[in-house]
C-alpha cells in the first residue's frame, strides 16, 4: 500500500531529507583540517611525561635550551629524582605537564609537580596508544608533550 502524496508522513519524509542534504552540503564546505605543526600552539611552556615503573621520560620544548642540551630526558622514580625533575621543569619555567597515568606510578610525581604549582594533566594510557608512530618511550613524551602544547 503506498503512502498518499499530501499524507504527514510523506512531508516528514521529504524535510528530513533535505535536512540531510543541507548537512551534508556544509559538512564538505568545512575547511581542511590542520595538521599538528600548523596548529597554534596554548601551552608554551607545556611538557610531556612518559611514567613508568622504573623511569620517567620527560620532555619539554626545545626552545630556550643550551646548545647540546637535549629536550628530552629521563629519571629514575624514587623520591630524590623525582625532585630532581621537578627542579628541572620548574628551571625551564614549565608550567603545564601532560603525564602518561600508568598503574600507581605517577601518584607520588603528580603530587609533587602539583605541590610545585605545575598544572597537570593525565591522559589515559590506553588513549595514547592510538597516536601513530608511538614506538618507545623516548617518543611517548615527545607526542605528549607536542599535543598538549
Amino acid at each position: 500500500m503506498k503512502t498518499p502524496a499530501n499524507s504527514s508522513a510523506t512531508k516528514r519524509h521529504l524535510r528530513n531529507a533535505r535536512k540531510l542534504q543541507r548537512q551534508h552540503r556544509r559538512s564538505r564546505s568545512v575547511a581542511p583540517s590542520k595538521s599538528l605543526d600548523e596548529l597554534a600552539p596554548i601551552h608554551r611552556r607545556a611538557a610531556g611525561i612518559d611514567v613508568g615503573s622504573a623511569e620517567n621520560y620527560v620532555a619539554i620544548p626545545s626552545d630556550g635550551l643550551a646548545a647540546g642540551e637535549s629536550a628530552v630526558r629521563v629519571f629514575g622514580v624514587f623520591s630524590a629524582e623525582q625532585d630532581t625533575l621537578v627542579e628541572w621543569l620548574q628551571k625551564h619555567r614549565i608550567s603545564t605537564v601532560a603525564m602518561e597515568a600508568t598503574g600507581i606510578y605517577w601518584l607520588s610525581l603528580y603530587d609533587k609537580l602539583e605541590a610545585a604549582g605545575i598544572e597537570v594533566y593525565l591522559v589515559d594510557p590506553h588513549a595514547v596508544k592510538a597516536v601513530p608512530g608511538r614506538k618507545s618511550d623516548w617518543l611517548d613524551c615527545q607526542w605528549l608533550q607536542k599535543l598538549h602544547t
